[in-house]
């Protein structure tokens, strides 16, 4: 098999780029006049008034949702788009402009998820080609590329955050796995489902893995008791997207939720479990990653961009098999009807 060449740099950037300028979906576009509003309200003093303030700028700018994030997330925007914001005060930046600049910041966080492949593939010991081509894979996979590229949206974030934990946790460095893990809360708490199992598959000491759970929280936890009572409708969109956990119950026994319960199942067989070797537990770590969001994606209504979060685990998992090329063939044959 041969190495990615020139020619497939040139191909994808040309596709990626044009993804990136000629496309944009509402959702970026607010998260750009959101982060506006939270840089107009930090230099005038109204740091507090962020969420109150996307309400009422609702019907002036005429975008359909209020902030629903955590206040970190619009945070690191805030932080990205400030050298822009900042020349705005001396020159005009036209609104477009300033999307766009939004919008790179996932673009980017989905770039640097191929390379944190490759590692994760390396580590596997993928073939050399199998991780040279890893990326490509990820970066071409169309709901990776529709959704950072074209649509701008940002759970490439929190798959980010999600990697750099795996390829910490594959080394046993464990306080290193739970910070980076806490940060990919912060972009969304879907990663606390995998969060948790792969704590219990290596650590079996249960006051040990409360604390390291505790630990996990350190950024959720206090962004979000900063703006408790003031984060004006946040609280009820997330209530809302919680609910879908319970969409569809388990009947016979008194209608827990089938998605929590699967979870909880898989927990204990993660506690359970003792690895024979530190290879077959980075194995099982990848398969429980699998397991966990394929479930979520099986048992709850989902938005197409969330899948980003699954193909990763796809893909290193299709190194473990034997027989490679029939998943290959499979992923090429979707990928292309996709694109067209």
């Amino acid at each position: 098999a041969r190495m990615p060449g020139k020619l497939d740099v040139l191909a994808a950037a040309v596709l990626g780029l044009a993804a990136f300028f000629l496309w944009n979906h509402p959702d970026i576009v607010e998260t750009a006049q959101h982060t506006r509003i939270l840089l107009d309200d930090v230099f005038s003093g109204r740091f507090f008034s962020f969420y109150q303030d996307t309400m009422d700028a609702k019907a002036t700018l005429g975008y359909a949702n209020a902030a629903h994030y955590h206040i970190l997330f619009y945070i690191l925007c805030g932080i990205w788009d400030l050298p822009l914001y900042l020349l705005g005060k001396v020159i005009p930046v036209g609104d477009l402009a300033f999307t766009l600049w939004t919008k790179a910041l996932g673009a980017t966080a989905f770039v640097a998820c191929g390379f944190v492949l490759r590692r994760l593939a390396e580590k596997m010991n993928a073939g050399r080609e199998q991780a040279a081509w890893t990326p490509w894979f990820f970066w071409l996979c169309p709901v990776g590329f529709f959704s950072a590229l074209c649509m701008g949206q940002y759970d490439s974030l929190c798959l980010l955050f999600l990697l750099l934990g795996l390829l910490f946790y594959l080394d046993n460095r464990m306080l290193p796995f739970v910070l980076t893990m806490g940060a990919a809360l912060v972009f969304k708490m879907f990663a606390i489902f995998i969060f948790i199992p792969l704590l219990v598959l290596r650590e079996k000491r249960i006051l040990r893995i409360v604390g390291w759970l505790a630990l996990g929280m350190w950024l959720y936890l206090p962004g979000s008791l900063l703006f408790a009572g003031r984060n004006g409708d946040a609280g009820f969109f997330n209530s809302l997207i919680a609910q879908r956990l319970f969409d569809i119950p388990l009947s016979a026994v008194g209608n827990p939720s089938l998605l929590l319960t699967a979870l909880a199942g898989l927990y204990l067989v993660c506690w359970l479990w003792k690895p024979g070797s530190e290879e077959s537990l980075r194995q099982k770590a990848l398969y429980v990653c699998l397991a966990v969001f394929s479930l979520l994606f099986l048992l709850v209504q989902w938005h197409p961009q969330w899948i980003i979060l699954l193909s990763p685990f796809l893909l290193l998992t299709t190194w473990q098999t034997k027989k490679q090329m029939p998943w290959l063939l499979l992923s090429g044959i979707c990928f292309v009807g996709y694109f067209i």
